[in-house]
């Protein structure tokens, strides 16, 4: 198989902006840097090691029964826009393009969100905004 096969075969990023379902969360997770801090270009075989490791993104929505239960407390403990640790393996993968730019979103269970790094507001990337306006929660995302 050549590379160019192997480009040809590579999932295309989603069309659109998966609405979670159920007890459900869509998380955007952080980038993972391309190049070092001299500026060269790192190969994929590293990325895929560093990108592995990585466990921190944004919550960009909700699905209508997360949080929803009694061992919850029936209220939710995050909210599009925090930035939260999320198990490594937790969750199913998809790839989306945002601003030209490729970015992890996973479908994970409301129960394995670890924790909230910091609150939303000032500090949340532009294209955390963007991603949650294209899920359609926009306007009640900061509720």
């Amino acid at each position: 198989m050549t590379t160019l096969d192997f480009e040809i075969a590579k999932p295309k990023a989603l069309p659109q902006i998966p609405k979670p379902c159920g007890w459900r969360v869509l998380i955007a997770m952080v980038p993972v840097e391309n190049k070092s801090a001299g500026g060269i270009l790192l190969p994929d075989s590293h990325l895929d090691q560093k990108q592995a490791v990585a466990t921190i993104g944004y919550v960009i929505s909700l699905g209508s029964q997360a949080y929803q239960r009694d061992d919850t407390g029936n209220q939710a403990w995050v909210r599009p826009g925090d930035c939260v640790l999320v198990a490594k393996y937790a969750g199913q993968r998809h790839d989306a393009k945002v601003k030209g730019e490729s970015v992890e979103l996973r479908l994970i269970n409301d129960d394995e969100v670890q924790a909230v790094l910091q609150d939303a507001g000032e500090d949340t990337p532009s294209w955390v905004l963007d991603l949650i306006q294209k899920s359609g929660v926009y306007a009640s995302w900061r509720g």
